[in-house]
């Protein structure tokens, strides 16, 4: 009996490993960070240049895209319970920036490299490596336009290059918190409205008072390519305090910073 006894215990404790062997991945804590855009706050102590905002954003489906604070980022990404894992490689634009941005965007990369796991608690996203250190923490950004107001930086000049506005000219864009638009052209006020939903964007007819700037030189050419830029916006980004707007192909049609 007693040998039966032990052989009913060895094959009660086989099942058990058995069952847990089984058991699903941990749950994420809070929540899951897919949806979302990231702002970066903390890199090992690293912190985002002013200016070169540093984000990530998971999509369904497995892919991630971001910004390195100089760079263009796209990759794959895998969760599985609060296992997360990105692809072998991030693939990147090439830019060149200054040393203190590559050097965030560099500890970035190895960063991702070495993520396991990670925690969304509120708004804030904890990546951790495999022994459950903290390797950098994230902000959830908000992507909304209602409300924000934006200085043009550059802009779709029709020939397929983006130009910076003329010298002291600042452009402006405001959104209502009832889909109306108002700006400044540089010489003109701007008023329409517009429509925007999970990224997407489009305007309507945009008008403007009727005045004829005769300095600078150019300032009456570069509203009216202006306004032509934001009627080809399809898709929008906020990275920080940057607004890029894109055309339904992907081109750059509208570049902005927060006002």
């Amino acid at each position: 009996m007693s040998t039966l006894r032990t052989l009913a215990l060895l094959a009660g404790a086989l099942l058990a490993t058995s069952c847990a062997s089984a058991v699903p991945a941990t749950p994420p804590t809070g929540g899951t960070p897919v949806g979302v855009t990231w702002a970066l706050e903390d890199l090992g102590g690293q912190k985002p240049v002013d200016g070169s905002p540093v984000t990530l954003t998971f999509a369904d489906g497995g892919a991630v895209t971001g910004s390195g604070g100089c760079n263009r980022l796209a990759g794959t990404y895998e969760i599985d319970g609060a296992r997360l894992t990105f692809g072998e490689a991030m693939s990147s634009t090439a830019m060149a920036c200054s040393d203190d941005v590559m050097a965030v965007e560099t500890a970035l990369l190895d960063a991702l490299v070495q993520t396991r796991g990670f925690a969304v608690d509120d708004e804030t996203l904890t990546l951790t490596s495999d022994d459950g250190s903290t390797l950098a923490t994230f902000a959830a950004q908000a992507q909304g336009l209602a409300g924000t107001s934006w200085v043009l930086t550059g802009y779709n000049n029709g020939a397929q290059a983006v130009v910076s506005p003329i010298l002291g000219v600042e452009v402006t864009l405001a959104f209502g918190d009832d889909g109306s638009l108002s700006g400044f052209g540089g010489c003109n006020r701007l008023f329409g409205d517009y429509t925007s939903a999970d990224g997407e964007i489009s305007f309507g007819l945009v008008g403007s008072t009727r005045m004829a700037c005769a300095s600078p030189e150019g300032v009456m050419e570069q509203e009216a390519a202006f306004i032509a830029a934001l009627s080809t916006a399809a898709t929008y980004t906020i990275e920080g305090d940057k607004l890029a707007m894109r055309t339904a192909d992907d081109a750059m049609a509208v570049n902005f910073v927060r006002g």
